[in-house]
């Protein structure tokens, strides 16, 4: 595990909306859109290339269970599902994880990841709400 990466420092703190022994799930700091949430390897690697098929198909089992919540709880029209491999493909974060990303009618389908707006903490605080309820 490599003392900077910030994803391998997140998986003990208190800011998941779901934990396993393989992943866990957090919300954007920079959403692109309302929702946007990471699922993130809880073993570090440095992308989905690198990581065990199984902990490949983990991670899409439960980025799936996001998609399916995200238009249940936030009345998305759509949601896209997807990773960055490499700084070329636009990954910032040297560590395995998904973007789901919930789509809203009228919004286009921008990918500016890091260049939106840093997510309130009213904001955090509602989508925990809305997502980890029962």
């Amino acid at each position: 595990m490599p003392d900077d990466c910030i994803f391998c420092k997140l998986h003990d703190s208190g800011d998941q909306l779901y934990k396993d022994d393989i992943c866990y799930v957090i919300l954007d700091k920079y959403p692109i859109s309302k929702g946007h949430v990471l699922v993130v390897t809880k073993r570090h690697f440095k992308d989905i290339t690198d990581a065990d098929d199984d902990t490949v198909a983990h991670l899409a089992v439960i980025s799936k269970k996001f998609a399916v919540l995200l238009r249940e709880r936030l009345n998305a029209e759509g949601v896209n599902v997807g990773t960055n491999i490499g700084k070329a493909a636009g990954q910032a974060i040297m560590h395995a994880h998904m973007h789901i990303i919930p789509r809203y009618k009228g919004q286009g389908r921008s990918f500016n990841y890091g260049r939106n707006n840093e997510i309130t903490v009213d904001e955090k605080e509602e989508l925990k709400s809305i997502l980890t309820s029962q």
